[in-house]
C-alpha cells in the first residue's frame, strides 16, 4: 500500500494534467487531402476521414493539403494548403441554436459557412483583426506577415481591429488590412481574392473525390491487389486432413 501511494506521490504530478485535459468533441473532418495533422496539448497525429476535432486543437494542412471540417451545429470550414488554424472553443445548444465559437487563423486559406448557431455566435481572430460574422459564407485569407483578406460571398462580416476601427464588409465585397493598420474601405472583391477562392473550391472537391467511400474502398482495394501473392509448394507425400 506504501509503495503504491508514493508512486503515485512520486509520478502522479505528471499524470494528473494529461489526464485533466479531457478533450471535448466539436467536430469531425470531412474530408483529408494529402498531410493534414492535428495538434493538442503537445501532441500530434496525422488525420483522416470522419476524424474527429477538438476544442484547442491547432490544425495544420501541409504543401497541396486541405481538409474539410464540420461542427456539431454544420458549420463548416475548408482550409486550404500551408495553413494553421486553432479551434479555440465551441459551446453550443442545439435547442435554441445558440453558442459561441472560436477560431484563430495565424496563416492560410479558410472558407467558412456558417452552420445553425446564430451568426453572431461566431468570430474568427487573425494576427491583425477579429472577424465577426453577420452572415453565412466568405473566405478569409492571412498571408505569412499576418496580413488579413476577407471576401463575402453571402451575408456580411465585421472586420475590426484592436485600435477600436471597424468595417462591415457585404455580399461581392473584399476588404484587407495589415498587422497595426485600419482595414481597408471593402472594394468589389479582386480577381486574386476570387482566384483563391476558386482554388479553394477545386482542392476540396478533389478531397472530397478522395475521400469518399467508393475511393477509399477502391484505395484498400488496389493496395490489397498490389501485395504478392504467397504461393506453397505441397511437400511430397504429405497429406490433408486430420
Amino acid at each position: 500500500m506504501f509503495r503504491a501511494f508514493l508512486f503515485l506521490a512520486i509520478f502522479g504530478l505528471g499524470v494528473a494534467p494529461s489526464l485533466a485535459q479531457a478533450q471535448v468533441k466539436i467536430g469531425q473532418t470531412q474530408t483529408v487531402l494529402r498531410v493534414v495533422s492535428g495538434n493538442y496539448a503537445q501532441s500530434e497525429r496525422q488525420l483522416a476521414v470522419a476524424d474527429a476535432i477538438y476544442a484547442e486543437e491547432t490544425i495544420e494542412t501541409g504543401s497541396g493539403a486541405a481538409t474539410d471540417l464540420i461542427f456539431e451545429d454544420e458549420t463548416t470550414i475548408k482550409i486550404g494548403p500551408g495553413a494553421q488554424v486553432l479551434l479555440d472553443r465551441f459551446v453550443y445548444n442545439p435547442n435554441q441554436g445558440a453558442g459561441d465559437v472560436g477560431v484563430s487563423v495565424l496563416k492560410g486559406t479558410l472558407r467558412f459557412v456558417s452552420g445553425s448557431m446564430q451568426s453572431s455566435s461566431y468570430q474568427i481572430q487573425t494576427p491583425a483583426a477579429v472577424v465577426t460574422v453577420r452572415g453565412t459564407v466568405f473566405t478569409l485569407i492571412v498571408d505569412d506577415n499576418g496580413t488579413t483578406t476577407v471576401a463575402v460571398e453571402d451575408g456580411g462580416v465585421t472586420l475590426s481591429t484592436p485600435d477600436g476601427s471597424s468595417v462591415d464588409v457585404g455580399p461581392g465585397q473584399a476588404s484587407s488590412v495589415s498587422v497595426g493598420s485600419a482595414p481597408g474601405v471593402p472594394t468589389i472583391t479582386p480577381v486574386s481574392v476570387a482566384v483563391a477562392t476558386a482554388r479553394m473550391d477545386v482542392l476540396s472537391a478533389i478531397a472530397g473525390a478522395v475521400s469518399s467511400p467508393v475511393a477509399l474502398e477502391k484505395a484498400a482495394s488496389i493496395g490489397a491487389q498490389s501485395r504478392p501473392a504467397v504461393h506453397t509448394t505441397p511437400t511430397p507425400g504429405a497429406t490433408c486432413g486430420g
